[in-house]
């Protein structure tokens, strides 16, 4: 089933319409709905992508600083904390992969 037609609104709280009368006068027609929706998915999984690849870079760099602690002499409950920091950064990998 083919889209129905979709303009612009006069009215902005209405969005689209698929009526020329309640359209904006002279608005050409809008891009199908499909055609939005899988353009916004495209967009959703770029985002997504630009997000995994900071993330990554910046782990890398945050692993660098952990093992620059490492090396130091460190107290006890440094080092603990350090381990949790670890476990943090693990469970961000978990959740933004």
């Amino acid at each position: 089933m083919p889209d129905t037609m979709r303009f612009l609104a006069a009215r902005s709280q209405y969005g689209y319409t698929d009526r020329l009368d309640r359209a904006l006068f002279n608005e050409p027609e809008a891009v199908a709905a499909s055609a939005q929706a899988e353009l916004t998915a495209h967009a959703h999984r770029l985002a997504e992508l630009e997000q995994r690849q900071q993330w990554e870079a910046l782990r890398v760099q945050l692993q660098r600083q952990i093992d620059w602690l490492y090396s130091q002499r460190l107290r006890r409950e440094v080092r603990s904390s350090v381990r949790a920091l670890e476990r943090q950064i693990a469970r961000l990998d978990a959740l933004l992969k």
